[in-house]
């Protein structure tokens, strides 16, 4: 969604996918990421961390705080490591680019990134239940489960009084909840874009080479990509997200005008491993 939602921005002229982070990012200045372009960013080829330092998080989870000024810290003790890799030369899934994403949404556009994706996801797409947050912990919504290897069952787990949705570096790295049939209606507009070349159209291309090559699967903004068959009819588009309690999956079929959502209030890590079991049998819903 942040992908579509930057998408847009470009195709209004206001971003360029080569924009680089000291462009709209002052607080860059003096780090290693010179080079991470906004198109680096969203397609996790930036060699950014993954996730924000650990020992803020807890800190927060525990303690709490300002989130703004937590978000700030958290994004200039990302910027003090170095790179994992010179940007476009890997892949490494990160959240803290999407973060960082977002932050240039919102610099370039004056506009609060919850904002940005309301008007430009949310609405377009008829989301109607779609919202900013976790699911509700009131007791109105399933109660979430984690698979314990400890005795081999299921058990119900609860989030506490704050969590990660709260920081707004991370929101643009996935912070919308909602019902399944809205995951679906998201999926179907995203199959609009594809057909109709649209604005987002970029996002559904691939960048750089297989990150996992034994499994053919590549990356574009936003978007797992692979080719089931090796067809251009056959393109699927894919991918999962999770709170540690619960699990979701869409996976589109955008030439056949096909897709799949699934959503369910239980997790296991290796569920949203790309190319890996689960995942793969998700994905054959859609044969």
């Amino acid at each position: 969604m942040t992908s579509a939602m930057v998408s847009f921005l470009v195709a209004e002229g206001r971003l360029c996918w080569e924009d680089k982070l000291l462009d709209h990012l002052p607080e860059a200045r003096g780090f290693a990421y010179g080079d991470v372009t906004l198109a680096h960013l969203l397609s996790h080829r930036s060699g950014i961390a993954t996730n924000p330092p650990q020992w803020l998080l807890l800190r927060y989870l525990v303690a709490g705080g300002d989130p703004s000024e937590l978000s700030r810290r958290m994004v200039k003790g990302v910027f003090g490591r170095r790179p994992a890799f010179r940007a476009g030369t890997d892949f490494l899934y990160s959240n803290m680019g999407y973060g960082l994403a977002g932050m240039i949404a919102e610099r370039v556009t004056g506009t609060p990134f919850k904002d940005l994706v309301r008007r430009f996801v949310f609405e377009p797409a008829g989301m109607t239940t779609a919202k900013f947050g976790m699911p509700p912990q009131d007791g109105t919504a399933p109660l979430e489960h984690r698979w314990s290897g400890l005795g081999g069952k299921w058990k119900a787990i609860g989030h506490g009084r704050r969590s990660v949705d709260d920081l707004p570096v991370m929101w643009p790295a996935g912070c919308v909840s909602g019902s399944i049939a809205d995951l679906a209606t998201y999926g179907r507009w995203q199959i609009q874009l594809f057909r109709s070349a649209r604005a987002a159209s970029p996002m559904h291309t691939p960048i750089g080479p297989p990150p996992d090559p034994p499994r053919q699967w590549r990356y574009a903004m936003g978007w797992f990509v692979d080719h089931r068959q090796g067809a251009s009819s056959d393109l699927r588009l894919h991918h999962a997200g999770s709170t540690g309690g619960s699990f979701a999956y869409l996976s589109i079929l955008p030439g056949q005008s096909r897709g799949f959502a699934f959503a369910t209030n239980a997790f296991r890590p290796e569920w949203s491993e790309p190319g890996g079991p689960f995942i793969s049998d998700l994905a054959s819903c859609l044969a």
